[in-house]
């Protein structure tokens, strides 16, 4: 009989094996598999179990939030830029309108300014043209007149009125009428306009045309 423990044969009649002491018919035989199926099985045992494939839902949801965050940057910027050519735009109009009103403004300054002089030189030319209520005293008449000495012709009947022409010696010049001006002097208004001085305590300036 065979030892199912260590492979030695023992007599038929024995009931505990001669070799190594091991019960005969109590332990059941042995399972030896052939060393093929023992390499499959050895295989089997060492190739890794499959792990479970990851899930594509965080990856999806990740895409979808990125998309979503460069789309709203990008309106962002949109908005942005068409925020900020709108006030470009108002910027440019209110200085359009500053420009309107500065120049209405300077325009408005000029007219006030061309009507001041205009009624200075209306007041001016009145005064001029008053009668003098000294006229009747005066020691000259109108008439023409001959220039003593080269003369200045003035605005005004004094010396520090604006010059506007001159009269030669001998040169002959209408007086239509005599006024009497500062330190006793006198001058002789011209067919023009003019203001000659025809004397003063100094000297006579204009004689009488024979």
């Amino acid at each position: 009989m065979l030892c199912q423990n260590c492979q030695k044969e023992n007599p038929e009649s024995a009931k505990v094996c001669v070799h190594c002491g091991k019960p005969l018919h109590d332990t059941p035989p042995a399972f030896h598999p052939p060393k093929e199926e023992e390499d499959v099985v050895l295989k089997m045992e060492k190739q890794p179990s499959p792990q479970p494939k990851p899930s594509k839902t965080p990856m999806i949801v990740a895409i979808v939030l990125g998309g979503l965050i460069v789309l709203g940057i990008g309106f962002a910027v949109l908005f942005g830029l068409q925020y900020s050519q709108q006030m470009d735009q108002k910027d440019d109009q209110i200085q359009d309108l500053m420009e309107e009103n500065d120049q209405a403004w300077e325009s408005l300054q000029e007219e006030r300014e061309a009507r001041q002089d205009a009624e200075e030189k209306a007041q001016e030319d009145d005064l001029w043209d008053q009668e003098d209520p000294w006229e009747d005293s005066v020691p000259f008449d109108p008439g023409t007149y001959v220039a003593n000495y080269n003369m200045v012709l003035r605005k005004g009947p004094d010396y520090d009125a604006d010059r506007v022409g001159s009269l030669k010696k001998d040169e002959s010049v209408v007086i239509q009428s005599v006024q009497e001006g500062a330190s006793q002097s006198y001058w002789g208004k011209t067919s023009s306009g003019s203001f000659v001085c025809i004397q003063d305590p100094d000297y006579t300036y204009l004689r009488k045309s024979d």
